[in-house]
């Protein structure tokens, strides 16, 4: 998935609040290749109020690792990971921290 498709996707999500069930237009969704991903962005109760962004993967161990790639070049190193590279029915989750 190209960059820009990343951030901008992102960037355009509505914040949802901590603790509570996101909406469905507080989602975005979106298979790509043989991956199907979930992302949300949060944000957080510090002072700069900054951002949480947060992924889920599934699919294929190597399609989940290739959008995990991905959304890494856009949003850096993960705060949070837990990935299971070698169980194929799993669903990775990721997260980033995104200071303001």
């Amino acid at each position: 998935m190209e960059r820009e498709i990343i951030s901008t996707s992102v960037a355009n999500l509505p914040p949802s609040t901590i603790g509570e069930i996101q909406q469905d237009h507080e989602i975005w969704e979106e298979i790509d290749g043989g991956a199907k991903l979930m992302v949300t962005r949060h944000i957080l109760p510090t002072p700069n109020r900054d951002e949480l962004i947060a992924l889920s993967v599934s699919g294929e161990p190597s399609e989940r690792q290739r959008v995990i790639d991905e959304f890494s070049e856009v949003f850096g190193e993960p705060a949070q990971i837990d990935q299971q590279p070698q169980v194929r029915n799993y669903v990775d989750m990721v997260a980033w921290i995104k200071l303001t």
